[in-house]
């Protein structure tokens, strides 16, 4: 099943989401309310396009890309 593109707006908002709930992907997806699943699809449709986050949480100890780069 092809997936339908999305928004920058919309893959900017999961890239920042993942990176305020610490790189925690299942929080992160709850706070948007969907799925785990559906989140990680498209912090790798964000990921192919490049998208970085705008928010740098004070906690974070590593740096967020290296939450997004990772092979999920």
């Amino acid at each position: 099943m092809a997936t339908k593109p999305l928004s920058k707006s919309v893959l900017q908002e999961m890239v920042d989401t993942l990176a305020k709930h610490d790189g925690h992907q299942t929080h992160a997806a709850e706070a948007l309310g969907i799925s785990r699943n559906t989140f990680i699809a498209r912090i790798q449709m964000a990921r192919r396009a490049n998208i970085k986050p705008t928010y740098t949480p004070p906690s974070l100890s590593a740096p967020v890309e290296n939450f997004i780069a990772a092979d999920l």
